[in-house]
């Protein structure tokens, strides 16, 4: 064994003294680094991202390696074939194994040299931010097993012929049987002209979805078997190809070669040899799927099952059943819903297990008008219909006595929110009792029939209430409610635009008798706004405010105020392409929510528009508060009345302390309403007039109500199947459920919520942009004043003309002003587009550098280093001659 282990390190080492002496090595590595290069920061432009992770390189590597690999591989055995050295070759005391795995590891060892080459990739990510370490790893890891399948592909066709070119073609044509025979559309081919058993054979050979585990920093033994089964099964079938040519047979297309009785043993050992080792490939493979390991490398564990589940999972009250309907042989799910149908059986076999036998676990294959598809239907899974009319179940039912629940189709796309959703979900079928939630707002949020007779439009509920109607049973609360019942275990009140001083009394009591709140007003309520265009009686109920509770609250906030902020605001860009500017709609990112509070640190992006500033002024000393957001330090006080663009215009650029947007205030609340109820009504529904809470409570206190509406938690779109599906656009949604999960004493799965993978932004990008933005802002600012200032001057004169025509005298000043003003707007406007693209050059300045670095300096110094290398060879080989 040592030996054997001696003589095939001895032909590596000659095999890559002899690459190294030619150019085609050097030239391999220069074209790989170029390639790589180009695709990761031209092509996909990995920087303008904003992610500090290598998705953009790695994601590149097969098709890379599609092309290179084979032109690294293919002199392997033609080039000694052609030129007779492979019969001198046979002469050494060497095995066919060891000069077949010798010369594979010479070829792993060139490679290896290249992806390690490419190290300037992952070292500007990680100078620009904190990318996830293990999920790099895994993805060069990925890499290189993928390259090492190839790299065997091609050394079986480099044994198969004499030509260079043939190998390559041929290298080239196996290659891409195994990239592309997993396409759907490929796939779809394949079953009109062969059996649906054989077509799902085949696309099992497919090399892409095995490697995009890597890419995702998951270590799965099955795949890992799937990449060294590959490269064993070329290597074998290398050595069998070298068998048949050595038998002196190797040439099929001599004149008399094919009558020969020799030839046609041979062959047949051959063919009998590749279909015995393609059969126990395959055999691995499949044992390998059930036996699979998974280790999750990735540093925030997104592909290990939570701690918080397997407790959820353990305590639940009584036995859940659930049952997984899919249809995996089905010729209508695609590549990607099959790959996450394997997550989603993985996950449900790991809840299963920590339950303690309290998760009975049912995977159910529904065929065409089986009893199974009945099943299937009873329980609410609805199956997905494609353009082509073919159909398959992908959902899950979960229910636990007379309560039942489910999920009629798992989105790949909602993939991070699997875990919550399903641990969410067994949680409610075995909660005898739902918390109840009070909604008090100006609206029928939790939706409102028509009726026509009476006046009565539609209103259709938002989103968010439908989103957790299975959470919760929700009721609606009037405003001038006199007493709010205590069964109410928490009171949301959202835009109470028209509240009085009973409804406000009611809301006073119910917490002072130890009941829990979360507020939404709004000092500007676009949702409002936009429904006035319809009902121009609506102006009337943009503004909400709860004066009495606020003041004793400690609260101060002006109705007539908003928030605006340079650094947070939403930047417009509209359908013509024009560039608006909302400084007072707020995309507030992790820097602004705060990080020590259990229920916002892993948060990470807020929308808020035309919020209103809550202000601790005088703070009560039996209550304790906590900033939840927060503003920018380029952040003021505006009027709720001003126009976006003034307010851009006149914003002046210093830094001041962050101003506080929203509150989670705790403790013992005073009462609002020390002398007494404010009506008759109002005392007689409350005979206990309480002055102060009896125990401590909380309140949660938003300015803004529009944060709730649908436009700001999610967004419409379709899946590949043209199914309406909603994709979380923002953490509101997420925000809300953490503070009902809070307040209504519930199992707080907000850790769960939050496990959103790979958020890694590139922090120096980012600052680099903030720092340019500014500096840019702060030099428009000033033009935009002066032109503004000059240009009111301007106005102001010709009114006065046009009022008293023909009575006017101006002064020279004035005349000079009118005469020079179309001159100064177009040079203003010519400054403001050349700063423009100074701005604009500077940032492009860091983008081009890294590009340099990996496509022209690297590659460079790679070909200076073959050079010197080649110079070096020929020096000492004239020395000994």
């Amino acid at each position: 064994m040592k030996e054997s282990i001696l003589r095939i390190r001895a032909i590596a080492v000659r095999e890559i003294s002899t690459s190294l002496a030619s150019p085609a090595a050097w030239v391999f590595l220069i074209l790989f680094l170029i390639l790589s290069g180009l695709c990761t920061f031209v092509v996909s432009d990995i920087l303008a991202a904003g992610q500090a992770d290598l998705s953009g390189f790695f994601n590149w590597m097969p098709w890379l390696f599609l092309v290179l690999v084979p032109a690294l591989g293919m002199p392997l055995w033609a080039e000694e074939r052609r030129t007779g050295a492979f019969e001198l070759t046979l002469s050494y005391p060497v095995t066919l194994w060891e000069l077949t795995i010798g010369k594979y590891l010479a070829g792993m060892a060139l490679l290896l040299t290249a992806l390690v080459l490419t190290f300037p990739v992952p070292a500007t990510i990680y100078y620009l931010g904190d990318p996830d370490t293990g999920a790099v790893l895994c993805g060069y890891f990925g890499a290189l097993m993928i390259g090492s399948a190839f790299l065997a592909v091609s050394s079986f066709c480099s044994a198969l012929t004499k030509s260079q070119t043939a190998s390559f073609l041929l290298s080239l044509m196996f290659c891409s049987f195994l990239v592309f025979t997993g396409w759907d559309r490929i796939s779809g081919i394949l079953r009109d002209y062969l059996p649906s058993f054989l077509t799902d054979r085949i696309a099992d050979l497919t090399i892409i979805p095995h490697y995009q585990a890597f890419q995702r920093g998951l270590l799965d033994t099955s795949e890992i078997v799937y990449c060294l089964s590959v490269t064993l099964l070329f290597l074998y079938c290398t050595k069998s190809a070298l068998v048949f040519s050595s038998s002196g047979t190797g040439n099929l297309f001599s004149p008399g070669t094919l009558r020969l009785r020799k030839t046609w043993s041979s062959l047949g050992w051959l063919a009998c040899g590749l279909i015995y080792a393609f059969l126990c490939f395959f055999c691995i493979i499949y044992t390998a799927d059930g036996f699979r390991v998974r280790l999750d490398c990735t540093s925030d564990e997104a592909y290990s099952l939570s701690p918080l589940s397997g407790k959820a999972a353990a305590s639940l009250p009584r036995t859940v059943s659930v049952r997984l309907y899919i249809t995996p042989d089905s010729a209508a799910m695609s590549g990607t819903v099959k790959q996450y149908s394997e997550r989603v059986r993985w996950l449900l076999s790991e809840l299963a297990k920590v339950s303690k036998g309290k998760i009975k676990l049912q995977i159910i294959e529904p065929e065409l008008d089986s009893e199974a598809e009945e099943a299937a239907l009873l329980d609410g899974i609805r199956p997905v219909r494609t353009p082509t009319g073919d159909r398959f179940y992908f959902g899950i039912a979960i229910s636990s006595r007379e309560r039942d629940d489910g999920i009629a189709y798992l989105y790949p796309q909602e993939e991070s929110l699997l875990e919550y959703q399903l641990i969410r979900k067994m949680i409610n079928v075995t909660t005898d009792r739902k918390k109840i939630i009070g909604v008090m707002s100006e609206y029928p949020l939790l939706g409102r029939n028509p009726e026509p007779q009476r006046g009565i439009q539609a209103f259709p509920a938002w989103h968010i209430f439908r989103e957790m109607a299975d959470d919760y049973q929700f009721c609606e609360v009037p405003l001038e409610i006199p007493a709010i019942p205590d069964e109410i275990d928490v009171l949301l009140i959202i835009h109470p635009s028209s509240i009085g001083k009973r409804g406000q009394y009611a809301v006073d009591q119910y917490l002072l008798r130890g009941g829990k709140l979360a507020i939404f007003t709004d000092p500007r309520s676009a949702f409002t706004e936009a429904s006035a265009r319809k009902n121009y009686s609506m102006m009337d109920k943009v503004r909400s405010h709860l004066p009495d509770l606020f003041s004793a609250w400690g609260i101060t906030l002006n109705p007539e105020e908003m928030a605006a902020d340079l650094q947070y605001k939403f930047d417009h860009i509209s359908s013509s392409g024009v560039r608006q500017t909302l400084p007072s709609a707020l995309r507030i990112p992790k820097g602004g929510i705060s990080a020590k509070h259990p229920l916002t640190r892993g948060l990470s992006s807020i929308w808020m528009n035309f919020t209103g500033l809550p202000l601790v002024e005088h703070p009560v000393k039996t209550l304790k508060y906590q900033t939840l957001v927060s503003t920018s330090e380029n952040a003021k006080a505006v009027s709720v009345t001003s126009r976006q663009d003034r307010v851009f215009a006149d914003f002046e650029q210093d830094k001041r302390d962050p101003l506080p947007l929203a509150w989670h205030i705790s403790g013992t609340f005073p009462g609002a309403f020390p002398a007494g109820a404010p009506d008759a009504v109002s005392a007689e529904r409350n005979p206990k007039h309480l002055t102060r809470s009896a125990k401590p409570s909380e309140v949660f206190v938003f300015a803004d109500s529009d944060m709730l509406f649908h436009d700001a938690c999610i967004k419409r779109t379709q899946d590949e199947f043209g199914q309406e599906m909603f994709l979380r656009r923002s953490d509101n949604m997420t925000l809300l459920q953490n503070i009902l999960e809070h307040l209504s004493g519930n199992l707080s799965l907000a850790d769960l919520r939050s496990r959103v993978p790979m958020n890694r932004p590139m922090e120096k990008i980012r600052a680099l942009r903030e720092k340019a933005d500014v500096a840019f802002r702060n030099r428009i600012l000033t033009l935009l004043r002066d032109y503004n200032r000059e240009n009111q001057r301007v106005e102001a004169i010709r009114r006065t003309i046009i009022a008293n025509p023909g009575k006017v005298r101006l002064t020279a000043d004035q005349r000079e002003l009118l005469d020079n003003h179309a001159r100064k707007e177009a040079e203003f406007k010519r400054e403001v587009k050349n700063y423009k693209n100074q701005l604009k050059k500077e940032l492009d300045m860091f983008t081009l550098s890294a590009r340099f670095w990996n496509i022209v300096f690297v590659p460079a110094a790679v070909a200076l280093l073959g050079i010197l290398w080649s110079l070096s060879r020929r020096f000492r080989w004239r020395r000994r001659s």
